[in-house]
């Protein structure tokens, strides 16, 4: 279901992804932060992520999913800040779980050497509502 009763967006989101963008993981984005020829080479594409919300502000979400290496005891957050360029997100809670498709961006965090992932999406059509076949990356 998509937010704020504007027209669908047709397909699925994998058709989509095949077409107009990558699908990313979380460990891929978080990877590319810290070596800067995976930052030049995804700089610019459009990835498709799916994660839980958890809310920064009207216009800005962390995107995330959880990563199990063997057990729950070694469970880890992936994260990706999310920006919408315009427009903002009405019926989307702290956890929802969503699908959406955006520009891959690295900013430089302040006051470091260190970059953050950022997705900026350019229409909110590109986020839906999901239910995931695997909650852990």
């Amino acid at each position: 279901m998509l937010l704020g009763g504007d027209d669908a967006l047709t397909g699925n989101m994998a058709e989509v992804a095949f077409q107009n963008g990558t699908v990313v993981s979380f460990q891929e984005l978080n990877e590319a932060a810290f070596d800067e020829g995976k930052r030049e080479s995804l700089k610019g594409q459009t990835a498709i992520l799916e994660g839980r919300i958890r809310w920064i502000d009207s216009r800005q979400f962390t995107l995330y999913r959880l990563k199990m290496t063997c057990c729950a005891a070694d469970v880890v957050p992936l994260k990706v800040r999310i920006v919408l360029k315009s427009g903002t997100l009405n019926g989307f809670y702290d956890s929802n779980w969503v699908q959406m498709k955006g520009q891959i961006q690295f900013v430089q965090a302040p006051n470091s050497e260190r970059y953050i992932p950022v997705i900026v999406i350019e229409d909110i059509r590109d986020i839906m509502k999901t239910e995931p076949k695997n909650k852990f990356e």
